[in-house]
């Protein structure tokens, strides 16, 4: 005879969810209010039909943030009730298991025991038990439905919400029918308020502050591109003075805009980028920096700054501070490095890694990679087949929606996760030096964190490091070493977009790494650095052939079908590095396939596939 006396529920984790929802009834509540105070001080003196069209959307807004609020504190409502039935439950199955138990039996309340009752009155004990238990389940379950029918109900109202702000959120106008910019530039000031537009040409916009009178200059220069993307013509220099004190707001306008702030500033700035491909470096203090439309590119700086990438593929860097990163619509990747970070990547695929400090992170839509660093993170996939790395310690991981997957060394606690996976993250990396500005140091050792915690990228620099310490004169003079270098473009081509691996002389290598290349075939900047690094795991195995053109069976790749002589030939190193088919043995007659002295976990593909990438089918 058999029967389970025990729920295996996971209270703590309901207890963490509800928790959740009342933070997010709180933020919600605040978020009204402060959008409401200050959307009033703007329609203060404001007329017109643009006005009248702010105002409606104002409305409309505070009234889905307050209807969100009373959504979120019902869903920890039916939590906590929820919670509170399984405590119950629980209890009363304890009571009839301590019942039952004094019967002889094998197995216990959390698998299926089997009884050997020795007379009549344990075998009616016996089964008096067991259907007790069935009715404490069966009446669990009545109450699990009906809030199971609460919960789906107030996810539809939640889903009605998203949906009429989704587009907004990802950087769309708040309201229609603005004014379009003009050429030139333009300046208004209300008070301590001061709006500098450049309009709508390609600019480069340099804000300094004067060290006698702590006045703001900026600088306006207008770009000329050409079909490369270099910068052949610096035109219309224009500089212009904003006394100490006042608040800037710089709106970038259409084009493809640079805007750097001053990293010596103590005040905070605003920074609207406007259409096109924006590139924006914050300053010192508390930035807001908006992408709005384009594949934009920002870097926050120091200071506790707020960045939204918007619309479109766009590269988020919150470095110092306590920064809020939010995607937007878009692939997106967000790094918070360091401080105590909440990052979002919104819609679409997008990477997002915590690096240092105690972060908050949310995939949202799509299928991310998520990446807790170091620090005891908070990590949400949201809906889509999610990829998540929980990184040194104690992290708590939910899933969310979709076919999850997890790799974390059982430091926290998880949710939702349909695979998780143990890993061991040991110190792979420390011998490996890294030379560049101290932003350029914590962005690649947030990299190389993730590659510790991920199976492929800590098979690579388990064997990179094995090479390591095998290396030198007897296994301890002139050992190899790494150095990891920033790759700075010039100031010509701010698109440049390419990294580089070296083999050094006595094994002193090297890479070259442009850490915001997040375009590379779909995938992170990481997947670019595990490129590099298969590399050098083919300079340490001596494996490494930079003389061999690739001219095999893929077309894309092989110079046959290539007549242009223009085209550069693609080495077969490269092809060994991304984890494709070559000609292994010299032998024409026999399938191409990949290294077998260079597996595919130690590509840059074998990283591609973990995080559920597209794997790139050739090099070009």
């Amino acid at each position: 005879m058999s029967g389970s006396w025990d729920l295996e529920a996971k209270l703590s984790e309901l207890y963490a969810a509800q928790g959740a929802w009342e933070r997010m009834a709180r933020f919600s509540s605040r978020a009204a209010d402060d959008f409401a105070r200050h959307a009033n001080n703007a329609l203060g003196e404001w007329e017109g039909d643009t006005a009248d069209a702010f105002a409606t959307r104002r409305s409309e807004l505070v009234k889905d943030l307050d209807k969100a609020t009373e959504i979120a504190g019902r869903c920890a409502a039916v939590i906590s009730y929820a919670a509170s039935d399984i405590s119950r439950a629980q209890g009363a199955l304890d009571s009839s298991w301590q019942r039952v138990s004094s019967v002889s039996h094998t197995g216990g309340p959390s698998s299926a025991p089997t009884f050997q009752p020795e007379d009549a009155d344990e075998e009616q004990l016996v089964q008096q038990e067991m259907a007790e238990a069935e009715r404490i389940r069966q009446e669990l379950d009545e109450k699990l439905s009906g809030y199971g029918a609460d919960v789906d109900a107030l996810s539809r109202s939640w889903g009605e919400i998203t949906r009429r702000w989704n587009r907004i959120a990802g950087g769309a106008p708040f309201i229609w029918n603005m004014p379009q910019e003009g050429s030139d530039v333009g300046i208004l000031q209300n008070g301590d308020e001061v709006v500098l537009s450049a309009g709508k040409e390609d600019n480069r916009i340099t804000v300094m502050i004067d060290p006698k009178t702590g006045d703001q200059i900026v600088k306006v220069e207008d770009l000329v591109y050409n079909d490369k993307g270099e910068i052949v013509d610096v035109r219309n220099t224009q500089s212009y003075r904003i006394p100490a004190g006042k608040h800037l707001t710089i709106r970038g306008g259409g084009g493809d805009d640079i805007i750097a702030l001053p990293s010596d500033a103590t005040v905070g700035y605003t920074v609207v980028g406007g259409d096109g491909l924006d590139r924006i470096t914050g300053g010192g203090g508390d930035d807001r920096l908006f992408g709005s439309a384009g594949d934009d590119e920002i870097k926050a700086g120091a200071g506790n700054d707020y960045a939204s990438g918007g619309a479109g593929h766009d590269y988020l860097d919150g470095q110092t501070g306590n920064d809020r990163l939010f995607g937007g619509r878009g692939r997106d990747t967000a790094y918070g490095l360091g401080g105590t970070d909440k990052l979002s990547g919104g819609q679409d695929a997008d990477y997002l890694e915590g690096g240092e400090g105690k972060d908050e992170l949310l995939g949202g839509d799509g299928d991310d990679v998520v990446s807790g660093g170091r620090g005891n993170d908070h990590m949400l996939g949201g809906s889509g087949n999610d990829t998540q790395y929980g990184g040194l310690g104690a992290d708590t991981v939910m899933g969310g929606q979709g076919d999850d997957t997890l790799y974390d060394d059982k430091g926290g606690k998880t949710d939702s996760v349909e695979k998780d996976i143990t890993v061991q993250i040991e110190d792979q990396t420390s011998w490996i030096k890294i030379e560049g500005s101290p932003e350029f140091i914590a962005r690649t050792q947030a990299d190389l964190d993730m590659l510790s915690a991920s199976p492929a990228g800590a098979e690579l620099l388990g064997h990179i490091k094995e090479n390591h310490e095998n290396s030198g004169l007897f296994g301890v003079l002139g050992k190899n070493s790494l150095t990891i270098k920033e790759l700075i473009p010039p100031e010509n081509n701010p698109g440049f977009r390419n990294s580089y691996a070296y083999p050094g002389h006595l094994g002193h290598h090297s890479v070259e790494y442009l850490p915001t290349i997040d375009d590379f075939g779909g995938a992170p900047p990481v997947v670019v650095l595990q490129h590099e690094l298969a590399h050098v795991d083919t300079f340490g195995s001596g494996i490494y052939d930079s003389q061999d053109i690739y001219d095999g069976d893929d077309a894309r790749d092989n110079m046959k079908d290539n007549p242009d002589p223009d085209t550069k030939p693609v080495y077969t190193a490269e092809r060994q590095a991304v984890g494709l088919p070559i000609d292994h043995d010299d032998n024409p007659n026999t399938p191409e396939i990949v290294d077998p002295r260079q597996p595919i976990e130690r590509t840059e593909n074998g990283l591609r596939k973990e995080m559920g990438w597209p794997e790139r089918e050739s090099y070009r």
